[in-house]
């Protein structure tokens, strides 16, 4: 499966320009010395313009690991609450993102 970025330069979402979001980024994630170690951040993800700054100070005051795991709420209201995707790729402005597999054990 391949997941594309469906809103990046669409209205006010996020920008679909990779310099420009980057230059976006930067601008709502704060530099922040002490960070705190946590075992989840709900954070929101609305359009940029409505919740970028929130996500963006609260992201930058966290240790955010190696391997983290995105929950998605549905929108929609069709299927399920909530979907996890388990393989595939992600399209995003910044680049291809291939999610990492979970290792079977025993």
């Amino acid at each position: 499966m391949i997941r594309k970025a469906v809103w990046a330069g669409m209205g006010k979402f996020y920008p679909g320009d990779a310099e420009r979001l980057k230059e976006y980024l930067h601008s709502v994630i704060p530099e922040v010395k002490v960070k705190q170690q946590v075992k989840a951040v709900v954070l929101p993800h609305a359009g940029y313009m409505y919740s970028g700054a929130v996500a963006g100070k609260t992201i930058s005051t966290v240790n955010v690991p190696d391997c983290v795991l995105i929950l998605s709420p549905c929108h929609t209201g069709l299927g399920r609450p909530y979907s996890l995707m388990a393989e595939g790729t992600w399209i995003t402005p910044l680049g291809r993102y291939e999610p990492l597999r979970a290792s079977k054990t025993g």
